[in-house]
C-alpha cells in the first residue's frame, strides 16, 4: 500500500524457466511517471547469472510518490499498477473495553471496528479504501499494519482476469452484533459485483473475523477470493 510521501520499494521477481544457464549482463530498465521520485535513481538493473529453475529479485529502492491516484510502472515488459492514497491520517485516542463498530461520514478515519485489544480504523478516498490495524499496549493505540486491498479475487473465465477495487466504498453499517458491514463493488467496470465484507470483534480475545459475501451479477467461476493481506 502507498501513500503520498511515504517512502516504498519496487520489486521485480525473475526466473529462468528454460533448460540453459542465463547468463547474466541484460539489464531491465525501470519507467516511472513524474509524479514518482527517486532517491536512488538506478534507472537500470542487471540480471545475474540465473540457473535452470533459479529465480532472483531486483529491486529499486527508496521511491516516493507525491499525489494520489492511480500510477503504473514499467520493468521491461512488466508493468505494475497500484493506487497512491493521501498521507495516512491520525487515528483516534478513545478506548473501550466492549466490542464496538462506529461510522463517522466525512472524517479521516470513516469507520472503526474494535475490542479491547484490538481494532481497524477504515480510511477511504474517491477510488479505494484501506484499513489501519492497531493494538493496544495499555496505555495507547499502536500501528500493527495496513489491511489492502479489503478483498481481492480471481475469476476464471475466457479472459481469466483479477478481481479488484473499482470505486469507492458503497457503505459503512454497524450491526446489532457490534460487527462493522463493508460494501464495496469489484471487477470488471461493466461487471461491477458487489462484495460485502463483515468485521466482527471478540468479546474475549483480539481476533477481528473477516467474512466475506461476493454478489456476483452473473453466474461465476470464481477460483479464488481472499481476505485483505496485512503490510507494514
Amino acid at each position: 500500500m502507498v501513500t503520498i510521501g511515504r517512502p516504498f520499494d519496487i520489486t521485480l521477481s525473475t526466473k529462468n524457466i528454460g533448460l540453459g544457464t542465463h547468463k547474466e549482463g541484460q539489464t531491465i530498465s525501470l519507467i516511472t511517471p513524474p509524479t514518482l521520485k527517486n532517491e536512488a535513481p538506478a534507472k537500470s538493473l542487471q540480471i545475474p547469472r540465473l540457473e535452470p529453475g533459479q529465480t532472483e529479485q531486483l529491486k529499486w529502492e527508496k521511491f516516493s510518490a507525491t499525489q494520489k491516484g492511480d500510477l503504473t510502472v514499467q520493468a521491461g515488459s512488466s508493468a505494475l499498477a497500484f493506487h497512491v492514497f493521501d498521507p495516512e491520517p491520525p487515528t483516534p485516542a478513545a478506548h473501550s473495553d466492549q466490542p464496538q463498530a462506529t461510522v463517522t461520514p466525512g472524517q479521516p478515519i470513516a469507520a472503526t471496528v474494535s475490542n479491547a485489544w484490538s481494532r481497524l480504523c477504515f480510511v477511504t478516498d474517491d477510488t479505494d479504501a484501506y484499513a489501519i490495524a492497531e493494538t493496544w499496549n495499555g496505555k495507547q493505540w499502536q500501528r500493527a499494519a495496513s489491511l489492502y486491498p479489503l478483498v481481492s479475487g480471481k475469476l476464471a473465465d475466457s479472459e481469466s482476469y483479477t478481481l479488484a477495487f473499482r470505486h469507492a466504498v458503497e457503505s459503512f453499517q454497524p450491526a446489532a452484533d457490534n460487527s462493522l458491514v463493508v460494501t464495496v463493488r469489484m471487477g470488471k467496470p461493466e461487471t461491477n459485483w458487489l462484495a460485502k465484507l463483515t468485521f466482527t470483534p471478540s468479546p474475549d480475545n483480539p481476533r477481528i473475523q473477516i467474512k466475506c459475501d461476493l454478489d456476483p451479477q452473473r453466474t461465476p467461476n470464481c477460483s479464488l477470493l481472499k481476505a485483505p493481506p496485512s503490510s507494514p
